[in-house]
């Protein structure tokens, strides 16, 4: 991404309504407007009102998840890679993590051995994936027998715009579930740190007794408000970016980089040397990416680069920063 440019704007509702509720900044919370938009969510989202509510992001939620598996003794099992935040998180919360490796080149997820270790632990999964952009689970069936073998379930649709797959009714029905969503991609609102969870009443329950109150601040509650009003740009942002990653992934597959299929709006490129060497490189020429050197259990891939993927100008010039970056290595 262009450390300069923002790729998409919030919608304009998004911003009109930030402003309207500008001067409530003195005020933890505005009853009405976080009423209204729990209301849209559950509409959104397909659930009734008492089993949705709102986090600082998703990021939020997986803190709060760790929280509730340290509280409960329990270790967390996941596949691997995956979110880095969760790694270093769960050293910040003392947590023990069971990593099921995914499988090959297009890291598929191996259900059986998840299943097997997810006896009586929490088990998060990220679905799309993230770092490696890929659905994970389509089937429902393995959602419900991961259930009931976990103590916990956490589904994180952080990437649900991207991908049409959701496990939100599952999530209330099974009762243990909880999927994590965000309003930062698709919605353009990353800066808002708006996200919320689907869940049973009594595992939002369970969450809640972890948290302070207020986190989400009232002018990002306005603005999302604004944004799922705003369905069809959301919609066209969705639209522009998944056929520009397509033509970038066709680009990259070209040079010989390999990157699996992606329902994400990043792809996951595994370059011929260090992602940190090409990663300096491309900021010196005003470019952002992902490398996972800094993060001690994903080091192990540290010839992968995430990729965010943007508007398709701004994608033809990242594309020729990369060659230049890349250099003799292709």
């Amino acid at each position: 991404m262009n450390m300069n440019e923002s790729p998409y704007p919030p919608p304009p509702l998004a911003v009109k309504m930030a402003k309207r509720y500008a001067g409530h900044m003195n005020l933890y919370e505005v009853e009405h407007l976080r009423e209204e938009l729990l209301e849209e969510l559950s509409r959104y989202a397909g659930v009734s009102r008492r089993s949705i509510d709102l986090f600082a992001g998703s990021s939020e939620a997986i803190s709060i998840m760790l929280s509730l598996a340290r509280a409960s003794g329990v270790d967390v099992v996941l596949p691997h890679p995956t979110f880095f935040v969760v790694y270093e998180l769960a050293r910040a919360h003392g947590v023990r993590l069971v990593p099921v490796q995914l499988s090959g080149e297009d890291f598929e997820l191996r259900a059986e051995e998840l299943a097997r270790r997810a006896g009586g632990r929490l088990v998060y999964l990220a679905n799309p994936n993230n770092p490696t952009g890929n659905l994970l689970v389509e089937d429902a069936a393995l959602v419900a027998r991961l259930a009931a073998r976990a103590k916990y379930l956490f589904l994180d649709e952080a990437y649900y715009e991207f991908s049409g797959t959701t496990f939100c009714s599952d999530a209330v029905e099974l009762g243990n579930v909880a999927v994590l969503r965000s309003l930062s991609k698709a919605f353009s609102l990353a800066g808002a740190r708006v996200g919320y969870v689907v869940a049973s009443p009594e595992m939002l329950r369970a969450l809640n007794s972890f948290r302070i109150g207020f986190e989400v601040p009232v002018i990002s509650q306005a603005a999302a408000l604004g944004a799922l009003r705003s369905r069809g740009y959301a919609s066209r942002v969705v639209e522009e970016v998944s056929k520009t990653r397509e033509w970038f992934r066709e680009k990259l597959l070209e040079l010989g980089i390999p990157t699996p299929e992606s329902r994400t709006n990043f792809v996951l490129a595994k370059l011929p040397t260090s992602c940190v060497k090409v990663q300096r490189r491309l900021r010196r020429m005003g470019f952002l990416v992902m490398c996972f050197d800094g993060v001690p259990e994903l080091r192990r891939f540290r010839q992968y680069m995430r990729i965010t993927v943007v508007r398709r100008d701004q994608m033809e010039a990242f594309l020729e920063a990369f060659r230049r970056a890349l250099g003799k290595e292709i």
